[in-house]
């Protein structure tokens, strides 16, 4: 990681320790961004906890919430972040002519309303700061709220993710 030493295991701490063995068992290795939030492993357990909540325990269509994911990180050029994903979104149903227009930061050509949706509410909270009514009504008529919830979420997660990425100049697997 070039903006922070790794913390070697036998340097961790009990709590950092523990914290990366729930880590690694539910993410296959501490790395990413969890091998810079391991340095306060409240707040990385506390993030595995939203991944968990989102990825296992999610209502929302797992395409959806991974084409939202794919918008997050191509909008906050997490390079490392978006090797990990682009696999998962295309083994998520998400076309790959979808994924290569996000790649290339232009507005895909949607077959599949659900994708559709996802990429605009992502887009909207995060070139606006805001949903406008229009999109709220949408997604809110098409989702229920409880899995518009999780699509909100799913941008904010994803969002950490990506700027710790960006912060601390991620380019590849750590540990």
């Amino acid at each position: 990681m070039a903006r922070l030493t790794e913390i070697a295991a036998a340097d961790m701490t009990a709590e950092q320790k523990s914290a990366a063995e729930r880590i690694s068992k539910m993410i296959y290795g501490l790395h990413g961004p969890y091998a810079v939030w391991i340095q306060r492993p409240k707040l990385a357990e506390a993030m595995l906890g939203v991944l968990h909540a989102l990825r296992d325990e999610g209502i929302l269509p797992r395409r959806m919430r991974m084409m939202a994911t794919i918008t997050v990180i191509r909008h906050w050029g997490a390079d490392y972040a978006w090797g990990v994903n682009k696999p998962l979104a295309l083994d998520a149903g998400v076309p790959e002519s979808v994924v290569a227009a996000v790649e290339s930061r232009q507005k895909p050509i949607f077959t599949d309303a659900n994708d559709e949706l996802a990429y605009l509410v992502a887009t909207e909270l995060l070139n606006d700061r805001r949903l406008s009514d229009d999109t709220f009504s949408l997604a809110q008529a098409t989702l229920g709220d409880g899995q518009l919830t999780e699509l909100v979420g799913a941008v904010g997660y994803f969002s950490a993710v990506a700027l710790s990425v960006v912060a601390y100049d991620i380019k590849a697997r750590t540990y």
